[in-house]
């Protein structure tokens, strides 16, 4: 299914992972994918669609991304227009109050759209993300999980360095792929998920060098949401420092740290994460605090 937004730009979306339609009487969780130009939301399906007993859950592609339009449009991939789209998404298809959960990239996007219109959501749940990219905090998390699983620590250290120097979009993404996926969990993606997505390597090269450069720290307080910020004790690319740094700068935020975990925490804890978001949609969507 389709929402045309504002500009025209139509969004692909479907409900808990099907084509079916949404009931905007009814509670709304709308997630937001991870991996800029390399995923589509179809990666996240398996595990968020899991939630439906509790709520809908509305998976889209971002702009530029998976089934959506602007694939061509370099200009419109920015942080700010997606998180604009968010808003006008909600809009078009009349949803009001929803929550909003972004993974990793799809977490950078949903503080975009809060900074921006910061009474919107219901909740926003920040999933294996941070408001800031410190490089340094990230390659000590990278050398720790690398030490943790028997590789050496200081050539990891030194590829997310070359990773972050950017030489290009395709060398950047070989050295993510071949040494840093490796490192998430001790679970890997299984090698039939990664293909169903609809890639667009152009996002990718255009918006990842950016992925280092913004800063929404000075601005989280700001935002009036409630907001759970998770992550992995082993996540190494979105380590618990990035996520304790943005849990103290918001307003009503509770942060979980999945102990034993990598990235997503439900690769190595699905039950005890499932249970985190279970427990926390039921907090936010109970009839006295639903308006």
């Amino acid at each position: 299914m389709f929402a045309t937004l504002s500009d025209g730009t139509k969004i692909y979306y479907n409900v808990n992972g099907i084509e079916q339609s949404l009931d905007v009487s009814k509670k709304v969780l709308i997630f937001l994918h991870g991996g800029p130009g390399l995923v589509d939301h179809a990666l996240y399906v398996p595990f968020w669609s899991k939630l439906n007993n509790l709520i809908q859950v509305v998976f889209i592609d971002m702009r530029g991304h998976g089934k959506s339009d602007g694939h061509n449009f370099p200009e419109s991939w920015t942080l700010e227009q997606w998180g604009k789209d968010i808003y006008d998404f909600c809009q078009v298809l009349v949803i009001q109050k929803p929550i909003v959960a972004g993974i990793s990239f799809g977490g950078w996007v949903a503080l975009s759209y809060a900074i921006q219109y910061p009474d919107h959501a219901q909740g926003l749940m920040l999933c294996h993300t941070e408001a800031r990219v410190d490089i340094e905090v990230r390659k000590q998390a990278y050398a720790r999980k690398a030490e943790l699983l028997g590789y050496n620590g200081q050539n990891i250290r030194d590829i997310v360095q070359r990773i972050y120097d950017w030489e290009s979009g395709p060398i950047a993404r070989e050295l993510y792929f071949n040494h840093c996926i490796p490192l998430y969990s001790r679970q890997l993606y299984v090698s039939g998920d990664v293909p169903q997505c609809i890639r667009n390597l152009k996002v990718w090269d255009s918006f990842g060098k950016k992925q280092y450069q913004f800063n929404f720290l000075p601005f989280l307080h700001t935002i009036r949401s409630r907001t759970l910020v998770l992550t992995g004790e082993h996540d190494p690319e979105h380590p618990p420092e990035f996520a304790k740094a943005m849990a103290e700068e918001l307003f009503d935020a509770k942060l979980i740290i999945i102990r034993d975990s990598g990235v997503p925490a439900y690769h190595d804890k699905e039950e005890e994460t499932l249970q985190v978001l279970t427990e926390q949609i039921k907090a936010w969507t109970d009839s006295s605090n639903f308006v």
